[in-house]
């Protein structure tokens, strides 16, 4: 014997509250075609919850650069709140970068160790592939950066790579999310601060540390409704 199951929909009318879901399961028994009909009966929001399960193929990539280790850490972190996005990869090791264009979003993360520089700010690979991200093709694709900088000790300079890398996606077409409030953080000046905000989320591990639980759970929270 043989079985064939097919879903049906059938949509009653704009202000219907339900959606009636038919599954038609046909067998065929000695040469015989026998057609079974069963009939669901859902509303509409339970049924277009179903509908988003059924196509979430969204997929997020998690890149990073690191010099010290605590970039990769934060991205890590990060991957245990946002479990639905790809394991976090050193960006070092991406040898074809329209690896990028192949998401349907990005979230990256970058160091300031050049500080107070006007290009290259990171000190880390992503200085040498900035141009080349510059010119990729990201129309559509949303991208979010977090950044790792001291507020005390280099308070006029605060995660200004994150700036940098936000300026080149931006050129390829992408839309930036996961902008964060300049209010909570402590410091003197910043390239990264966009009108009254950060271009993305500002992490201290050097004189914060205590604070980048919170204000990490927050961004991920907001990316789920921004990216996801």
């Amino acid at each position: 014997m043989k079985e064939k199951t097919i879903l049906g929909l059938s949509f009653l009318g704009r202000r219907a509250t339900n959606i009636d879901l038919f599954m038609y399961q046909k067998s065929i028994f000695n040469r015989q075609e026998n057609l079974k009909k069963t009939k669901f009966t859902l509303n509409v929001q339970s049924c277009f919850k179903i509908l988003l399960i059924l196509n979430c193929s969204m997929t997020v990539g998690i890149y990073f650069a690191t010099t010290t280790g605590k970039t990769e850490d934060i991205a890590e972190r990060l991957h245990g709140l946002l479990d639905s996005a790809e394991g976090p990869k050193d960006i070092s090791d991406v040898d074809d970068l329209s690896e990028l264009a192949g998401h349907d979003g990005v979230i990256c993360g970058i160091p300031t160790w050049n500080t107070g520089a006007d290009s290259e700010r990171s000190g880390t690979a992503w200085d040498s592939i900035l141009e080349d991200i510059g010119e990729l093709d990201l129309s559509g694709k949303k991208v979010a950066i977090f950044g790792l900088g001291d507020s005390s000790t280099y308070t006029e300079n605060y995660c200004d790579a994150m700036e940098e890398l936000h300026r080149y996606f931006q050129q390829a077409g992408a839309s930036m999310v996961g902008y964060t409030a300049k209010t909570d953080y402590t410091f003197d000046e910043s390239k990264s601060v966009v009108g009254e905000e950060f271009c993305g989320l500002p992490l201290d591990e050097d004189s914060e540390s205590d604070m980048t639980d919170e204000r990490l759970s927050g961004w991920a929270e907001k990316l789920k409704g921004e990216m996801f």
